[in-house]
């Protein structure tokens, strides 16, 4: 599939011809596989290399165990919330440790 080109992945989600798990299975990798295409690029532009996955959707565990694992074959150093939920309380939590951490360099 061409990265950002969806139209194949909707295809095959209304095509009752496959299982609903094998769609599904299908969906949750090219949606991992995405995830992992534009952290490289990320990467090739800033050299970042340490990913923090929080937000609702990775409270689906399928397409979280494929998104780590396909990130650190690429090399990636994966974080996922273990003491905070991964919902949208995570994604709260980091932008305030990342505000504090810019006032922080200000003064």
């Amino acid at each position: 599939m061409i990265p950002g080109h969806w139209t194949p992945l909707v295809a095959m989600l209304v095509d009752d011809h496959q299982s609903v798990s094998e769609r599904a299975g299908r969906f949750h990798a090219s949606l991992a596989q995405s995830l992992v295409d534009q952290a490289v690029a990320i990467r090739a532009e800033t050299g970042v290399h340490c990913i923090g996955l929080s937000g609702g959707v990775f409270q689906n565990h399928h397409l979280t165990e494929q998104a780590v694992r396909l990130l650190e074959e690429r090399g990636f150093d994966v974080h996922v919330p273990r003491r905070l939920p991964l919902n949208d309380a995570s994604i709260s939590f980091g932008q305030l440790i990342e505000a504090e951490a810019l006032h922080a360099q200000r003064h």
